[in-house]
């Protein structure tokens, strides 16, 4: 098995590109049980250099799997304080405010702690707030761009339908005499065989001409058979992954979900007894579980599904699950698992409320 050091820097490798299939691969192949731990010299954790780095995916799955929040550097900075760093050095995100929001959720107290230069998070906010707020146009300056814009259209108007024809509405303007002499006549007749000439040479040099449009025109078709080409195999995927959310959402995809998050729950309580738990050990209930309940409302008799939920009850109950597993918990995620546990049971509480109502 490779060092500590080796690992976990292998870890933050993959956590500068934010590519959470590889972090979830190490962690499971030097089987990292520990995600708290301090990656450099000036005492950062793990999360924080996900922080730091913008890793948005990587650090809402640390999250997920318990990390505290509350850890501090040698400058006593939190996470959060490199995330909200990290959004007034960058454009902002709808990725980003959820996740903050997150953060915030996670750790409602971290908004008012200083780190060494007397930032909190709350003051960074501020100023973040106060660099997006964008400075009123004054109004000479719009009226200003509006005539400038309209004077523009106005010459684009021009140019695509009158330019062509100015020349002609100049020589119709033009004044000119109401009789010619012979001399005007012969040049007149002499300008007239020079154009016809011009224009027939102009006509029998034309075929280079064609032959480029025609290679232009080929490319532009094949760009277009390859643009239509991908959208269909844009939309072709788009329908597989229709399908496939749809096939999900079955009740047959439902129940296999619940089965096996039984069968896991079985196992898990198979554990020895002295082992150290943490956030992935313990079988949580996922989406499916719920639509399980949802959908198994009208299709089991009132008995068995008032049996269903009670046995969920009790097995979520905070009280019953902190007194057989609250030991072996670990410290530093222990605040977290108890209140994703009571979560949990106030929605089935929830359910079983309005299942009773009806």
């Amino acid at each position: 098995m490779s060092s500590p050091s080796k690992k976990y820097r292998r870890l933050l490798k993959y956590i500068d590109s934010d590519d959470l299939d590889k972090i979830k691969h190490v962690i499971r192949k030097y089987e990292i049980d520990n995600l708290n731990v301090k990656v450099s010299g000036n005492g950062s954790y793990l999360i924080h250099y996900a922080s730091l780095n913008g890793s948005l995916e990587c650090i809402k799955y640390f999250i997920e799997e318990g990390v505290d929040l509350g850890v501090v550097d040698d400058d006593y900075n939190l996470p959060i304080h490199f995330l909200i760093l990290r959004g007034i050095q960058n454009e902002t995100s709808s990725d980003w405010i959820d996740l903050l929001t997150l953060c915030m959720e996670k750790n409602p107290s971290c908004l008012d702690k200083e780190n060494c230069q007397g930032q909190t998070p709350r003051a960074l906010l501020s100023s973040l707030h106060e660099r997006e707020a964008e400075e009123p146009v004054s109004g000479a300056d719009a009226e200003r761009e509006w005539r400038e814009k309209l004077a523009d259209e106005c010459m684009n108007d021009y140019n695509l339908n009158w330019g062509d024809y100015e020349e002609d509405f100049n020589q119709c303007n033009r004044p000119s005499n109401r009789y010619e002499t012979n001399d005007q006549w012969a040049d007149r007749i002499h300008r007239e065989y020079r154009k016809k000439t011009y224009t027939s040479y102009q006509r029998t040099s034309k075929p280079k001409r064609s032959e480029q449009e025609s290679s232009s025109s080929k490319s532009s078709k094949s760009a277009k058979r390859d643009r239509e080409k991908a959208e269909k195999k844009k939309k072709k995927e788009k329908n597989l992954k229709e399908e496939i959310l749809t096939h999900k959402r079955s009740l047959q995809y439902v129940i296999i979900c619940f089965n096996e998050y039984e069968a896991k729950w079985s196992e898990f309580m198979k554990t020895d007894e002295t082992s150290t738990l943490l956030v992935r050990h313990i079988p949580w209930p996922s989406d499916e579980i719920w639509s399980y309940f949802e959908q198994h409302r009208s299709k089991m008799d009132e008995s068995d599904y008032k049996k269903l939920l009670r046995e969920q009850q009790i097995r979520w109950h905070p009280d019953k699950f902190e007194q057989r597993f609250g030991v072996r918990l670990q410290p530093s995620e222990k605040e977290f698992v108890l209140q994703r546990v009571n979560d949990i049971s106030q929605k089935i509480n929830n359910i079983m409320t309005s299942f009773q109502s009806q």
